[in-house]
Protein backbone atom coordinates (compact mmCIF):
# COMPACT_ATOMS: atom_id res chain seq x y z
CA UNK A 1 0.00 0.00 0.00
CA UNK A 2 1.49 3.25 -0.99
CA UNK A 3 1.40 6.36 1.42
CA UNK A 4 -0.86 8.13 -0.44
CA UNK A 5 -3.32 5.36 0.08
CA UNK A 6 -2.40 4.77 4.08
CA UNK A 7 -2.82 8.58 4.40
CA UNK A 8 -6.57 8.51 2.31
CA UNK A 9 -7.46 5.42 4.64
CA UNK A 10 -6.65 7.29 7.77
CA UNK A 11 -8.62 10.53 7.07
CA UNK A 12 -11.43 8.23 6.27
CA UNK A 13 -11.02 6.67 9.29
CA UNK A 14 -10.88 9.75 11.46
CA UNK A 15 -14.06 11.17 9.03
CA UNK A 16 -15.81 7.86 10.26
CA UNK A 17 -15.12 8.29 14.22
CA UNK A 18 -15.81 11.45 14.32
CA UNK A 19 -19.11 10.91 12.79
CA UNK A 20 -20.16 8.60 14.65
CA UNK A 21 -19.67 10.10 17.59
CA UNK A 22 -21.64 12.85 16.46
CA UNK A 23 -24.05 10.75 15.96
CA UNK A 24 -23.92 9.16 19.31
CA UNK A 25 -23.62 12.82 20.95
CA UNK A 26 -26.97 14.16 18.65
CA UNK A 27 -29.11 10.91 20.15
CA UNK A 28 -27.87 11.69 23.92
CA UNK A 29 -29.17 15.56 23.48
CA UNK A 30 -32.15 14.30 21.44
CA UNK A 31 -32.94 12.19 24.79
CA UNK A 32 -32.31 15.04 27.05
CA UNK A 33 -34.71 17.16 25.63
CA UNK A 34 -37.35 14.60 25.51
CA UNK A 35 -36.52 14.21 29.22
CA UNK A 36 -36.27 17.90 29.78
CA UNK A 37 -39.35 19.72 32.10
CA UNK A 38 -41.44 21.84 30.93
CA UNK A 39 -42.67 24.66 33.06
CA UNK A 40 -45.99 23.62 33.66
CA UNK A 41 -44.24 19.66 34.47
CA UNK A 42 -41.78 22.01 36.90
CA UNK A 43 -44.70 23.90 38.90
CA UNK A 44 -46.69 20.55 39.16
CA UNK A 45 -43.55 18.48 40.55
CA UNK A 46 -43.58 22.42 43.14
CA UNK A 47 -47.15 21.90 43.79
CA UNK A 48 -47.15 17.99 44.51
CA UNK A 49 -45.99 17.61 48.52
CA UNK A 50 -44.88 13.84 47.47
CA UNK A 51 -42.91 14.88 44.99
CA UNK A 52 -41.20 18.17 46.86
CA UNK A 53 -40.39 16.12 49.70
CA UNK A 54 -37.78 14.36 47.03
CA UNK A 55 -36.04 17.02 47.44
CA UNK A 56 -33.36 17.36 49.90
CA UNK A 57 -32.48 20.89 52.42
CA UNK A 58 -29.42 21.86 49.65
CA UNK A 59 -31.93 21.12 46.44
CA UNK A 60 -34.67 23.13 48.92
CA UNK A 61 -31.96 26.10 49.81
CA UNK A 62 -30.33 25.92 46.77
CA UNK A 63 -33.73 26.64 44.80
CA UNK A 64 -34.69 29.52 47.34
CA UNK A 65 -32.12 30.94 47.26
CA UNK A 66 -31.80 31.28 43.10
CA UNK A 67 -35.42 31.08 42.26
CA UNK A 68 -36.20 34.96 42.07
CA UNK A 69 -34.55 36.49 38.55
CA UNK A 70 -32.82 39.91 39.78
CA UNK A 71 -32.75 41.22 43.10
CA UNK A 72 -35.50 43.82 42.24
CA UNK A 73 -37.89 41.63 42.92
CA UNK A 74 -36.59 41.21 46.45
CA UNK A 75 -38.24 43.72 48.54
CA UNK A 76 -38.16 44.29 52.75
CA UNK A 77 -42.35 43.47 52.59
CA UNK A 78 -41.37 40.22 50.46
CA UNK A 79 -39.09 39.13 53.36
CA UNK A 80 -40.91 40.15 56.22
CA UNK A 81 -43.49 37.87 54.91
CA UNK A 82 -41.35 35.01 54.64
CA UNK A 83 -40.28 35.49 58.16
CA UNK A 84 -43.35 35.54 59.11
CA UNK A 85 -44.40 32.40 57.34
CA UNK A 86 -41.49 30.75 58.35
CA UNK A 87 -42.45 31.95 62.06
CA UNK A 88 -38.96 33.52 62.51
CA UNK A 89 -39.41 36.40 64.85
CA UNK A 90 -35.67 36.72 66.05
CA UNK A 91 -34.66 38.81 63.13
CA UNK A 92 -35.55 42.08 61.85
CA UNK A 93 -35.24 43.03 58.21
CA UNK A 94 -33.52 46.57 58.10
CA UNK A 95 -33.05 48.80 54.60
CA UNK A 96 -29.48 49.11 54.68
CA UNK A 97 -29.79 52.20 52.19
CA UNK A 98 -29.90 53.92 55.28
CA UNK A 99 -26.49 52.55 56.61
CA UNK A 100 -24.57 54.73 54.11
CA UNK A 101 -22.10 57.01 55.27
CA UNK A 102 -23.50 60.16 53.51
CA UNK A 103 -27.16 59.18 55.19
CA UNK A 104 -25.31 59.56 58.80
CA UNK A 105 -23.70 62.35 57.62
CA UNK A 106 -26.64 64.16 56.29
CA UNK A 107 -28.66 62.84 59.16
CA UNK A 108 -25.97 64.55 61.77
CA UNK A 109 -25.94 67.73 59.77
CA UNK A 110 -29.18 67.97 59.83
CA UNK A 111 -30.16 69.77 63.46
CA UNK A 112 -33.64 69.26 63.05
CA UNK A 113 -33.37 65.86 62.81
CA UNK A 114 -30.49 65.73 65.61
CA UNK A 115 -32.60 66.97 67.64
CA UNK A 116 -35.10 63.35 67.56
CA UNK A 117 -31.80 62.32 69.52
CA UNK A 118 -32.18 61.89 73.08
CA UNK A 119 -29.16 62.99 75.27
CA UNK A 120 -28.77 58.96 76.32
CA UNK A 121 -28.11 58.76 72.46
CA UNK A 122 -26.36 61.45 72.35
CA UNK A 123 -23.79 60.60 75.39
CA UNK A 124 -23.46 56.98 73.52
CA UNK A 125 -22.23 58.53 70.20
CA UNK A 126 -19.70 61.24 71.53
CA UNK A 127 -18.41 58.27 73.96
CA UNK A 128 -18.53 55.89 71.22
CA UNK A 129 -17.41 57.79 67.92
CA UNK A 130 -13.59 57.95 68.12
CA UNK A 131 -12.96 54.36 69.49
CA UNK A 132 -9.84 52.71 67.85
CA UNK A 133 -8.75 56.49 66.65
CA UNK A 134 -5.60 58.44 67.51
CA UNK A 135 -7.07 61.63 67.10
CA UNK A 136 -7.07 62.67 70.64
CA UNK A 137 -4.43 65.17 70.75
CA UNK A 138 -4.26 68.60 72.65
CA UNK A 139 -5.27 70.84 69.86
CA UNK A 140 -7.95 68.20 69.23
CA UNK A 141 -9.39 68.38 72.62
CA UNK A 142 -8.75 71.86 73.46
CA UNK A 143 -10.61 72.52 70.20
CA UNK A 144 -13.44 70.27 70.96
CA UNK A 145 -13.66 72.30 74.41
CA UNK A 146 -13.92 75.51 72.58
CA UNK A 147 -16.55 74.40 70.24
CA UNK A 148 -18.72 73.80 73.04
CA UNK A 149 -18.01 76.69 75.10
CA UNK A 150 -16.24 75.12 78.05
CA UNK A 151 -13.80 77.27 79.21
CA UNK A 152 -12.97 75.81 82.61
CA UNK A 153 -10.70 73.07 81.53
CA UNK A 154 -7.44 73.25 80.00
CA UNK A 155 -5.61 70.43 78.50
CA UNK A 156 -1.96 70.10 79.81
CA UNK A 157 0.24 66.99 77.96
CA UNK A 158 1.87 64.80 80.35
CA UNK A 159 5.60 63.68 79.55
CA UNK A 160 6.31 60.09 79.81
CA UNK A 161 9.44 59.29 81.27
Amino acid sequence: MNLRKLVLFYWVGIDILVNNYNIERAKIMEDNLSNQMTRDDFMKFFRDDEKLNELSVDDRIEVFQNILSGGSKLTKELLEEVLSDYGVNNLEIVNSDSFKRENFMAFFRDNQRLNDLNEEDRLEVFKTILLGSSDFTKEFLTELLSNYGVNNFEIREIKNG
